[in-house]
């Protein structure tokens, strides 16, 4: 950092001494030729020197041994009979002048610091910054890079400097890198945009915005997270090519199926399942309104509605396993099923839904009724 910020005690309060040594020898320089204001001249650059260079408090002290120098010089160098008031006021006027200018010159030495801070904070931001970070003028020649270029390059920061940005990215002048670029330089407006380069064969997601003399640029490798969303967008398409092939499957099914969610709408039934509980049964309608009628098992016993298949299974989790049931419709027609209802569970394990199967054994068991009847005649 300058010296004008050196916090040294020493040396701030050794440039409040060179302050005023400077102030008395200019002093004896000009007075011959500007007269008694030399002194005030004088004696004011060196209070702005000392305050400046030094600090609030060695300003003081310049101040200090200024005005007792002035004071001493009028009251020794003048005829005994001379009225002093004035150099009196004039010693007092140069006191507070001086206090001024130490006040002034500590708040802008304190701007300066923040400021000096500040950039150095920001360098470093930009030299530690896993980004690249660059600088080009009007040409595209580069003025600033920051070490993450220069891994890019290959090159150090320094052999980046004042050539052409197609060291770092080589691409044609056409590609639409260059091709924003210049845009950003003739309408002096920022940009974002992506980017492939076919020479690292890699994606970039550039940043850019007009400068003094230039364009500032912010370059951020995203080659993993576009691989990441192709990949992403691929699954995506392969779990909707699997889907679609299974709903297809499903539908052509011999066997009635049909799957619902957790609130017991219809994702999915296929013709089978509308020939058995009558209509078709489109995704997200309600189940209850479409599975009227009856259940009986076996025995004879009445199943409760909450204990149907599908609603037994989304309440209670409990799979159905080739369970025989007696299905009578508002209609009349009745039909003997074999059941097997899963639960379906989400990533976290919870309950999304369920999926049933019904296989239509109506004829089978119709088959030996009569059978036993005609066994039970003869």
């Amino acid at each position: 950092m300058e010296q004008v910020l050196n916090d040294s005690r020493l040396g701030r309060f050794a440039v409040a001494i060179l302050a005023t040594v400077l102030a008395l020898v200019l002093r004896l320089l000009f007075e011959p030729v500007a007269g008694p204001a030399a002194m005030w001249l004088c004696f004011t650059a060196g209070v702005t020197i000392g305050a400046w260079y030094g600090g609030l408090k060695p300003g003081l002290v310049t101040t200090s041994l200024l005005t007792a120098t002035a004071v001493w010089a009028n009251e020794t160098s003048l005829p005994p009979e001379t009225d002093l008031s004035p150099y009196r006021w004039a010693s007092a006027l140069f006191l507070l002048l001086a206090l001024a200018i130490c006040v002034a010159m500590q708040r802008l030495r304190m701007e300066r610091f923040q400021s000096m801070h500040a950039q150095t904070q920001y360098r470093s931001l930009l030299e530690s910054s896993q980004e690249i970070v660059l600088s080009v003028d009007s040409e595209l020649r580069c003025v600033y890079a920051n070490p993450r270029a220069g891994q890019v390059a290959k090159k150090a920061p320094a052999q980046i400097l004042g050539r052409s940005l197609r060291t770092i990215f080589p691409e044609t002048p056409g590609g639409t890198l260059y091709r924003e670029l210049t845009h950003v330089l003739m309408n002096r407006t920022p940009a974002r945009f992506e980017d492939r380069l076919e020479a690292t064969k890699r994606w970039y997601e550039f940043e850019a915005a007009p400068a003094a003399s230039g364009i500032n640029l912010f370059v951020r490798d995203i080659t993993d997270l576009r691989n990441a969303e192709l990949d992403r967008v691929n699954k995506a398409r392969a779990r909707e090519a699997l889907y679609s092939q299974l709903n297809k499957v499903v539908r052509e099914a011999p066997v009635a199926v049909i799957v619902v969610n957790r609130d017991l709408r219809v994702e999915i039934a296929n013709s089978a399942a509308a020939e058995i509980f009558g209509g078709l049964m489109e995704p997200g309608a309600p189940l209850a309104s479409r599975q009227p009628g009856t259940m009986r098992t076996s025995d004879g016993a009445e199943l409760d509605p909450d204990a149907w298949p599908l609603r037994g299974t989304i309440l209670t989790g409990e799979p159905i396993v080739n369970l025989e049931l007696e299905y009578q419709r508002p209609d009349g027609i009745r039909f003997t099923l074999i059941v097997n209802s899963f639960a379906l569970l989400d990533a976290t394990s919870a309950r999304s839904g369920a999926v049933a199967t019904y296989s239509n054994i109506t004829s089978i068991r119709d088959l030996q009724r009569a059978l036993r009847a005609s066994d039970s005649v003869a």
